[in-house]
């Protein structure tokens, strides 16, 4: 027979390269009634874009002993707690959280807490909604499997003792709780061998951010500055029309090229003081190398406390002064002026 290899003709497809070191696995220890809906539907959907390994009963195969998600648990190095209002009444879920919690004792497993719309007090010393789901699961248990309850109730305190994840803090939303937990997740998986994950690439093109502020720039122009300013001469002129899209596609530019220039942006570089091997232990330092050490805090003292300013007194009007006394003069104080001299004219 011929041999079927190209010879002189095309190259064929190159195989894909199998890893050597499999992808540590992530598994999601959850209460269906609470999270399955929504909330895990988002968290998968971010974890598979990351291309991170995890897994939930839903990749169960349909008929399988549902004890295989023991197993899978033994195979994963991060383990995802969501506690939520009704966890603590699932025996599958307390289940998974002792193997969970034996195995991150052990040091084999790392552990991320997430309070699903519960409080890590509640948890932690079992009040609220999430203090009643645990005492139906020990009402139903406690005479048939009392040493399983002792147990369960030690691993909801040993988890609840490591650091988690809130979806409120008193009352706000600190940020969307399916970024805190890729977040966490990758930051295990970056120090773990095959768990490498790649960051985000940036896929906009100058094109692309062009586009996008001469829109902006269109609204801005035709559609709020009449509505928001009297004058909006400064938007109907061309030089904002294409002038402010220009800028922010040569600011995008500038920008990429610095994060390309700096792969390692917000990292710091060790100084030669840290890079030098440290001293065998029991020898003093030389005093050439020995810095003192900081002064002691000293917490400054407050200013004085505010003091109102006394107010003026109230305004009282002047009296006026008295009028001058008029008097009249008597009659005799007036003094009669005698008749002028009468002269007589001689007649003719």
């Amino acid at each position: 027979m011929a041999d079927a290899s190209p010879q002189g003709g095309s190259n064929p497809k190159p195989r894909p390269r199998r890893r050597l070191i499999p992808r540590p696995q992530v598994f999601i220890s959850f209460r269906g009634e609470d999270a399955r809906n929504f909330f895990l539907r988002m968290l998968v959907m971010i974890l598979g874009s990351r291309k991170i390994n995890w897994f939930t009963d839903t990749r169960l195969p349909v008929g399988e002993n549902l004890e295989e998600l023991f197993t899978e648990i033994k195979k994963s190095k991060i383990a995802i707690v969501i506690f939520s209002k009704r966890y603590s009444d699932s025996k599958w879920c307390m289940e998974e959280l002792s193997i969970i919690d034996e195995l991150a004792r052990d040091g084999k497993l790392k552990v991320v807490p997430v309070y699903y719309k519960v409080s890590h007090s509640d948890v932690k010393h079992f009040q609220g909604e999430f203090g009643k789901s645990f005492e139906r699961l020990k009402d139903k248990y406690e005479i048939n499997e009392p040493e399983n309850i002792l147990k369960w109730k030690a691993s909801v305190e040993s988890i609840a003792k490591r650091k988690g994840l809130l979806s409120y803090i008193g009352g706000k939303v600190p940020a969307p709780l399916h970024s805190q937990i890729v977040n966490a997740v990758i930051a295990y998986l970056n120090k773990m061998p095959g768990g490498k994950v790649k960051p985000l690439e940036n896929k906009l093109t100058m094109t692309d951010v062009f586009i996008l502020a001469f829109v902006v720039a269109f609204l801005c122009r035709y559609i709020i500055s009449p509505l928001f300013f009297d004058n909006a001469d400064f938007f109907n002129n061309k030089k904002w029309l294409f002038g402010f899209p220009t800028a922010v596609a040569f600011w995008f530019q500038n920008n990429n090229k610095n994060d390309q220039n700096n792969p390692s942006h917000g990292t710091t570089t060790p100084t030669p003081s840290n890079t030098e091997p440290p001293p065998p232990p029991g020898t003093r330092p030389s005093p050439s190398n020995f810095k003192p050490p900081p002064p002691p805090f000293t917490r400054p003292t407050p200013p004085p406390p505010f003091t109102r300013p006394s107010p003026p007194p109230p305004f009282t009007r002047p009296t006026p002064p008295p009028p001058p006394s008029f008097t009249r003069p008597t009659p005799s104080s007036f003094k009669r002026r005698p008749p002028p001299p009468r002269t007589e004219t001689p007649s003719p």
